[in-house]
């Protein structure tokens, strides 16, 4: 009998560890949608973003990954409950001189001026019947909870509707805190919350 126990459990583990395998060998994507990064910088909506010859295009579809992707290896234990998981590389510059900046007032810490250009959002978009359109991006419209999953590199303004940080509250962008250089920007859909990171790169 003991033995027969034994047997079962192994069984149960082989197949816990082939749906754990099946789960982090293969992409978290999507397939009825495309996410795109947004913002001051890289530009904001898209006609049809299957169509690389967009004039707004500039290869902002963000790629769809594994969970054990190397590239997100420093925040994986933030992303174990990803239901959708999707990257994209951008070098962020900084804005032509004129710009105005914008004045936010983070958790309270005081006034603080960030180039509009260090700002992003993503973008989900849909096909209906040939057409594509924008059916969800990051505003407290869209419902669920953002959170940062890196909060030194990336600032997330309070999703509320008369906001004290100097945000725009319900529709806030998301800012970069160390500007200019090359970042990897991390979207997790959580099915009932999100996240959004930005992992600094070598140049």
């Amino acid at each position: 009998m003991k033995k027969l126990v034994t047997v079962l459990l192994a069984a149960l583990l082989a197949v816990g560890c082939i749906f754990v395998f099946a789960a982090c060998g293969k992409p978290l994507e999507n397939p009825d949608s495309k996410y795109v990064l947004a913002g001051q910088h890289p530009g904001w909506g898209l006609t049809d973003p299957k169509d690389p010859t967009d004039a707004k295009y500039a290869d902002r579809v963000m790629e769809a990954i594994k969970l054990n992707d190397k590239r997100v290896a420093s925040i994986k234990d933030k992303l174990t409950e990803a239901k959708y998981l999707y990257v994209i590389e951008w070098t962020y510059v900084a804005s032509d001189a004129g710009t105005d900046p914008w004045t936010y007032n983070p958790d309270g810490q005081g006034a603080i001026e960030f180039d509009p250009n260090f700002s992003l959002k993503v973008i989900k978009y849909t096909e209906t019947d040939g057409i594509w359109a924008e059916t969800w991006y990051i505003s407290r419209e869209s419902g669920g909870t953002i959170d940062s999953l890196t909060p030194d590199t990336l600032w997330i303004p309070k999703w509320e509707e008369t906001p004290e940080d100097g945000s725009d509250g319900w529709n806030a962008n998301c800012v970069l805190l160390k500007g200019a250089g090359k970042y990897l920007i991390v979207f997790a859909d959580f099915t009932t919350s999100f996240g959004i990171g930005a992992i600094q790169l070598a140049d």
